[in-house]
């Protein structure tokens, strides 16, 4: 599952969680067991109303074609970058680099664990925005 790449300003659509593609869709899921819980907001056959806007299918994990993790990472004045928020036009990135302090450019701001450095920037700075899977 790979999304667009680009070099101009990033359009929205973050997305970070599990997914699953089963019989030709992509959906946000979950695993419970041998099972997956999958997700969508429009009424699709085979998945269940469990609340407005809100419709859930089980799943044999065996049945799906793809289940795993999937993030949207992008590059951040030259740094790799994942994005874990956004917010009026603005992102807020986590440091995937080498750098044990994060990027110099990032100041002297305070991890918000132990090697985990984040920091607000304007949407349009992003380059190469894309989705992985892991």
């Amino acid at each position: 599952m790979s999304g667009p790449t680009t070099d101009s300003a990033w359009g929205g659509g973050l997305v970070n969680g599990y997914r699953a593609r089963w019989r030709g869709g992509d959906y946000p899921a979950s695993p419970d067991g041998d099972l997956l819980r999958l997700y969508t907001a429009t009424p699709v056959p085979g998945f269940e109303q469990v609340r407005t806007g809100r419709y859930r299918c089980l799943v044999p994990a065996a049945e799906v074609e793809w289940f795993g993790y999937v993030r949207t990472v992008a590059t951040l004045r030259g740094e790799p970058v994942v994005l874990v928020a956004e917010r009026d036009g603005r992102v807020l990135v986590e440091y995937l680099g080498p750098a044990a302090d994060g990027p110099a450019w990032w100041g002297a701001s305070r991890p918000a664990e132990p090697g985990v450095y984040r920091v607000w920037a304007v949407s349009s700075e992003l380059r190469d925005v894309r989705q992985e899977r892991t």
